[in-house]
């Protein structure tokens, strides 16, 4: 697994390709199929019959299955994550510290140092803790 870095670089090429490729995705297509004139066409019992082998451009194709074939995989696994980032159901994970702002962790500290001046907040030890040695 890549560290932080490298897969925080290869999620943000990833979010900018996806959506270089979405914007121009029909020119894509049209590279891909388009009638390049001679020797697209075969002639058939039925009429005429494009020839998707010999039509466009064969990296174009390649390309578009090659998105076709990762890109639904991929989104679930995104999917996952996004859910686990952002559970807040009694059946999900709960949240952890990273994910509440500062705000609200310095919103906690202050509503705890007000239960302990007023007295409300005692924390008590459930379990004797062991005394230290002083050697």
């Amino acid at each position: 697994m890549a560290d932080d870095g490298d897969l925080r670089r290869l999620m943000t090429r990833l979010a900018a390709s996806a959506h270089l490729v979405s914007v121009e995705l029909e020119d894509l297509l049209v590279l891909a199929y388009e009638n390049t004139g001679a020797g697209d066409r075969v002639q058939v019992s039925g009429g005429d019959v494009v020839d998707i082998h010999s039509v466009g451009d064969q990296r174009a194709r390649t390309a578009l299955q090659g998105i076709n074939r990762h890109a639904a995989p991929l989104l679930e696994h995104l999917d996952n994550a996004i859910r686990l980032l952002h559970a807040t159901g009694p059946q999900d994970a709960p949240r952890t510290r990273k994910q509440i702002t500062k705000a609200e962790h310095q919103e906690a500290l202050d509503a705890q140092a007000r239960r302990k001046n007023r007295g409300d907040y005692t924390p008590v030890r459930i379990v004797p803790q062991p005394t230290p040695r002083i050697r």
